[in-house]
């Protein structure tokens, strides 16, 4: 049984855990079916493959059990490449964004890019993937506005009717990987906190810009 309000029993915890895995399960053989048949259709060789996941649940993390959230566990997502002439099994832990996807295929496909592109082809990184990539990437969820850097995640809540920052949130993944310790009110991260703020500002005034031309 799911309780109206307050955490489920641990049995309840359990199924929905198993289900969940179940369900990843699933999915993964069907992405080992369709790369069987490109390989048995002799087209692996002439094809890209980007394999992205939407976010994952909130497996009662921070006492969740949802999508939506903008915390670490709902915001990061899996992102596979794989395309011809480019080494196998190579990982980087460079920061990455879905916007970048689109230009990504416009340059291993030989295509033009548009002009209205935000993103940058991460080619760059499959043909050096310990080199320096972006020094910050942004996500948003509704009120929620977030920017992450190799060390800190910061996210502030936006009032829609007068843009006022009503909430925020700071957390250091060098200490707190986990996001248990919302450190916004420690003094030691102030400057941090401006400087990442300040960073959100021009990122929402540059996407507001971007709409009113639209």
């Amino acid at each position: 049984m799911i309780p109206a309000k307050g955490p489920v029993s641990r049995d309840t915890a359990r199924l929905l855990t198993q289900g969940y895995y179940a369900c990843i399960s699933y999915t993964d053989a069907q992405i080992g079916k369709l790369l069987d048949a490109l390989e048995r259709l002799k087209l692996k060789d002439n094809t890209i493959v980007i394999l992205w996941g939407d976010h994952g649940w909130n497996l009662e993390d921070h006492t969740m059990w949802c999508k939506h959230a903008n915390f670490e566990s709902s915001m990061r997502a899996p992102l596979i490449i794989s395309a011809p002439g480019y080494l196998k099994k190579q990982e980087t832990r460079a920061l990455t964004e879905f916007v970048d996807v689109y230009p990504t295929l416009c340059e291993l496909a030989n295509l033009s890019k548009p002009n209205h592109l935000d993103g940058e082809s991460l080619v760059p990184l499959l043909e050096n993937p310990h080199q320096n990539f972006k020094e910050a990437i942004f996500s948003r969820f509704h009120k929620g506005e977030s920017i992450k850097t190799d060390q800190f995640v910061y996210t502030e809540w936006i009032d829609p009717e007068n843009g006022a920052v009503i909430a925020k949130m700071l957390y250091d993944h060098a200490k707190d990987s986990l996001e248990n310790i919302n450190v916004v009110m420690d003094s030691a991260y102030l400057t941090t906190q401006q400087v990442l703020s300040a960073q959100l500002l021009e990122r929402r005034q540059l996407s507001e810009g971007k709409t009113m031309l639209n």
